[in-house]
């Protein structure tokens, strides 16, 4: 392994040291405040200025940890005192005029019990209940000057941080508290977890497939917060092929019913407040109410005597939205099913827009805007900016609801998107080349911009259009649309569409305030349509704006497994859940998370399942500290699949005793002759510094007898040793142990533990790795040591090591057939690979180890797990020269802040590849507050000294940007590094669906 890939698979949940801030501003910032200046001395209240208006003036909101801090920010203004004209208040201007600077003055300071989460209340006030540090009064504040100069002050106007009358002494003596309004799942810190089958695993699943058997068994948290979380990256459905009937409980109907059985049913859904069901199959549709056919259509045989029944379009997609049901055909066309609420009756209808255009439509999808104050409604207007907008309300089960406006959203060919009213069929947003996946969409009718502006993006457009009809297939096109609105506080519609080649593109919403002096088109009209003049402005949905968002990669479908069939399915509650499923190769669930109703693109049924101490919990304890020093070993088993795991036994800890490490291992019995698995442990006394370390080393044997929990477990060796035991590992039938600075190898007697190997680390030994008659030991402060065994002789042999001054956080070896390589992660939160080569120059006769790779991962990695590659179609294939994909691991690690990555080898012609993309990426792609990922990623040493190491590693979170780049942006730069679009795309994918591990 030469080259490597570095990938997180799961996000970090948390923040290692707990520290954030946001900045405030109160509803009055709507009237320039009369802000205290902050001067050479304070001044009293009556000499403020009340003549200068500035622009709104925050204040910031910082936590550390349990310490939350709200600081005013005091102005200073020059000596000018002549009034200024006051900036546009909504746009944020003006805030620095006649200001010759600012500063922080410490307001407020709580010490709060648990964990602060919060968000701003739109109340004047922020309204709750908090525990506060001691008897320190609110008024106490801390000047932060250049000189940290702290002094303290007997007024209180500046408590007033939400309030129009800043000289108000009831206002002065507000106390500001908080509570907890909303909280996420956070599995960090992790610790360390283990990998191995669920409950409800498949024992007939093969490939990709038999990955979704498996799970992460995760020690998260800490203390009394310390909770185990099982950690799933797919679904397991239970499969009905049944007709049911909804009542009370779902049943089976065994009686006859009228429901088409001869063919696939394409889409089924409720009309008419769901009173009739239709369903829709490819020559047709049936109303029925409840089990019965109340009516029955037919599609594409009225011209029978032109076209034989075979040739005939059939119903390729089906969108539903009560009352209307849109059909897509096979030849380009669509129909439209309108119901009729009072007879309860479905007519067909052709619109007559779509009916004289001689242009195929690719997809097409209805959209219900639901609620009585739409949300689309509102960008047809600027109302929105004074009356806000309202929430997704969805109709009670039963009733019908009509309230909202419905949307046709069409698709053609030629890649142009429109969104047509529905049912007057008239345009009100349209957006050209909207295959090519655009960062932005905007109506193009809408608002002209400026004449310099709109030459540059002509040009540009030429430019990508061209590139794009140069190297884009003929067959490129949205094969599938769909847009939703969830239900929620703050939710805005998303917007998806599906490339013919299986990319997937995600759209957000969003209200846009455009510049007053913009003029607006009044003729703006359709291109596939005549509308009147006057009222094209009004109708149009000109403040309506969509910005793409990003999606996991791994949802990208194989080309040749790509289908005509719909994949997407919208859901709005599955398990609690809200969001659309993908079907395919590798069906995905899109989840709606909070807060800021985002998709989260993952196969997760639910990040966590916690299980703590205590199941329940009283909040009063929660405020009382507990000296706990007896701790015990638990193994527990979980009843089934999300379910509550029961303790079947428990192993107590002697006084001040913790288990440093437990592990599962195999020794040769050398009285029986035989290997057995037992569970090791290894623990420390911590007694302080006046009393020299010591630890003990235990074996425990699993019991036959699984119902008397009493005999699960029993214990078969135990010795207490000079020093810490801090890690454990079975080598070649022999356990291999760490004391302090020493490791010794022991062999199994069935009653004893007779060591017949030793070596001395350096400092401590942090952790342990083995591979055949290998072993890799990390140092706490002096990096890592690369040892062989020797049965013959019975020798622990050094073979070389790393000269460097490393403080070891976890080590791994990396396999990728016949090479094997070193990992290690540090506190510095950096990442090396290393190698051993002795017959290398540079290695000093073999005594130091090489290093192959180096990357910042920019957080604390805890521990490595070794987990074979599965095997694309491409690898086979396409085999690597020297390259054994059989026999191919990647390293999937933990982190204390929560998020979850792997580590894999890559072969050198996709790294090369990969890596000049990458190069290309770091100007190409506009990052996160301008920070530069390539400077981020460079090896971190703290000061120490350091000798850069080859960068052979890619970033695959840099890398996943790609596909969110325009269409002819992504051609551009494929042509630039001596390759095409899908080739990238391919080994992306590949390194996915190879990384699938869950």
């Amino acid at each position: 392994m030469s080259y490597a890939a570095f990938k997180m698979m799961h996000w970090p949940t948390g923040i290692e040291h707990c520290a954030s801030g946001f900045i405030t501003h109160s509803p009055s910032d709507s009237s320039p405040p009369q802000i205290p200046p902050a001067q050479a001395e304070d001044l009293d209240s009556s000499e403020w200025p009340t003549q200068r208006r500035v622009g709104p003036v925050p204040n910031l909101v910082v936590t550390a940890a349990n310490v939350l801090e709200v600081y005013l920010v005091r102005i200073q203004e020059d000596d000018d005192r002549i009034p200024r004209p006051t900036g546009d208040q909504h746009g944020g201007g003006g805030t620095m005029d006649g200001l010759a600077g600012a500063r922080l003055e410490l307001v407020c300071h709580y010490r709060v019990v648990q964990r602060l989460e919060f968000m701003r209340s739109k109340a004047s006030v922020l309204t709750s209940v908090a525990d506060t540090e001691g008897d320190l009064h609110l008024a106490k504040r801390l000047r932060r000057t250049p000189s940290d100069a702290l002094q303290e002050f007997a007024s209180g106007e500046e408590l007033s941080l939400y309030t129009t009358t800043p000289d108000s002494s009831e206002t002065a003596q507000k106390f500001f508290s908080f509570i907890v309004r909303d909280s996420l799942i956070n599995v960090g810190p992790l610790k360390d977890f283990s990998y191995g089958l669920r409950i409800n695993a498949d024992p007939n699943a093969t490939g990709i497939a038999k990955q979704s058997n498996y799970e992460l068994v995760c020690c998260s948290g800490h203390g009394k917060n310390g909770a185990l979380c099982v950690l799933q990256q797919s679904i397991r459905p239970e499969l009905i092929t049944e007709v049911l009937e909804t009542a009370d409980d779902l049943g089976e109907v065994t009686e006859t019913v009228d429901y088409y059985v001869q063919g696939n049913t394409i889409a089924a859904g409720n009309l008419f407040g769901r009173r009739r069901v239709v369903q829709i199959f490819a020559r047709g549709a049936r109303i029925l109410d409840g089990s019965y056919m109340t009516q029955e259509l037919t599609f594409g045989v009225h011209n029978s005597e032109l076209i034989s029944n075979s040739e005939a379009p059939v119903v390729a997609s089906v969108s539903i939205a009560d009352p209307y049901v849109l059909l897509k055909m096979t030849d380009g066309s669509i129909q439209l099913l309108v119901g009729d609420p009072s007879t309860c009756t479905v007519s067909v209808n052709v619109p007559a827009i779509f009916a004289s255009s001689t242009e195929l439509i690719s997809a097409c999808a209805l959209y219900h805007d639901k609620g009585p104050e739409p949300w689309l409604r509102k960008t047809s207007t600027d109302a929105w900016l004074s009356t806000g907008i309202a929430e997704a309300v969805d109709g009670q089960d039963g009733l019908y609801n009509d309230q909202g406006d419905i949307y046709c959203l069409v698709c053609y060919e030629s890649g142009t998107l429109e969104i047509f009213d529905v049912p007057n069929f008239k345009c009100v947003f349209s957006v050209d080349n909207f295959v090519s996946g655009k960062t932005h969409l905007f109506d193009k009718y809408a608002r002209e911009p400026s004449r310099s502006s709109q030459d540059i993006k002509s040009k540009v457009t030429e430019e990508a259009n061209g590139s794009v009809k140069k190297e884009l297939p003929q067959d490129m096109k949205i094969v599938e649309l769909a847009m939703q609105r969830w239900s929620g506080q703050y939710s805005r519609p998303f917007l998806f569409g599906i490339l013919s080649d299986g990319t997937m593109l995600c759209y957000h919403a969003y209200l846009y305030e455009g510049l007053e002096n913009t003029p607006k088109i009044e003729d703006a009209v359709s291109p596939h349509r005549s509308a009147e003049m006057g009222n094209v402005s009004a109708s149009r949905l000109h403040n309506l704006r969509f910005i793409r968002v990003s999606l996991d990669m791994a949802t990208r479908e194989e080309a040749s497994n790509v289908v005509s069939r719909p994949r997407i399915t919208v859901f709005k509650n599955v398990g609690g859940y809200q969001g659309l499923f993908l079907s395919g190769s590798r069906p995905t669930w899109f989840m709606v998370v909070k807060p800021l109703s985002q998709v989260l693109s993952s196969l997760v049924d639910q990040d966590t399942v916690h299980l703590s101490d205590n199941d329940s919990v009283n909040l009063d304890d929660l405020q009382k500290i507990y000296t706990v020093d007896e701790f015990e070993i638990r193994i527990l088993e979980s009843g089934k699949s999300g379910g509550h795991w029961e303790t079947r036994a428990t192993i107590p800890m002697q006084t001040s005793e913790n288990a440093l490490t437990v592990r599962v291992v195999t020794l040769f019995n050398t009285t029986t002759r035989e290997n057995e698995s037992l569970l090791s442990v290894g623990t420390a006394y911590v007694q302080g510094e006046d009393v020299a370390a010591r630890g003990r080393m235990l074996l425990y044997s699993f019991g036959k007898n699984t119902e008397n929990s009493q005999n699960l477990v029993s214990e078969v060796y135990s010795k207490e040793l000079k020093g810490a035991v801090s890690a454990l590992a079975s080598l070649q039938g022999h356990l291999l142990v760490a004391s302090g600075p020493k490791i010794t190898l022991h062999k199994w007697t069935g009653t004893e533990l007779n060591g017949i190997a030793f070596y001395d680390a350096p400092l401590h030994v942090v952790s342990l790795n083995i591979v055949k008659n290998f072993v890799l030991l990390g140092d706490i402060h002096k990096s890592i040591y690369f040892l062989n065994w020797k049965e013959q002789g019975a020798q622990l042999s050094l073979l070389a090591k790393d000269f460097g001054s490393l403080d070891c956080y976890a080590t791994e070896f990396l396999i990728d057939g016949s090479t094997l390589s070193l990992v290690v992660s540090d506190d510095d939160k950096n990442i090396q690979i290393f190698y051993y080569a002795p017959k290398t120059l540079e290695s000093w006769k073999g005594q130091k180890l090489l290093p192959r790779a180096e990357f910042h991962a920019g957080t604390h990695v805890t521990k490595f797990l070794r987990l074979q590659m599965l095997s694309t179609s491409f690898d086979r294939t396409n085999p690597a020269p020297g390259s054994d994909k059989t026999n191919r691991f990647a390293l999937l690690f933990s982190t204390l802040d929560g998020s979850i990555g792997c580590i894999a080898p890559l072969d050198e012609l996709t790294f090369r590849r990969l890596q000049t993309l990458q190069r290309k990426l770091v100007d190409a792609v506009p990052h996160t507050c301008g920070l530069n990922p390539r400077s981020f990623r460079q090896f971190r040493s703290n000061g120490k000294a350091h000798r850069p190491g080859p960068d052979n590693m890619v970033d695959c979170e840099l890398l996943s940007q790609y596909e969110m780049l325009p269409l002819g942006k992504q051609l551009e730069i494929a042509f630039q590094i001596g390759t095409t679009r899908s080739q990238i795309l391919s080994n992306l994918n590949d390194l996915s669906l190879g990384t699938s591990f869950l």
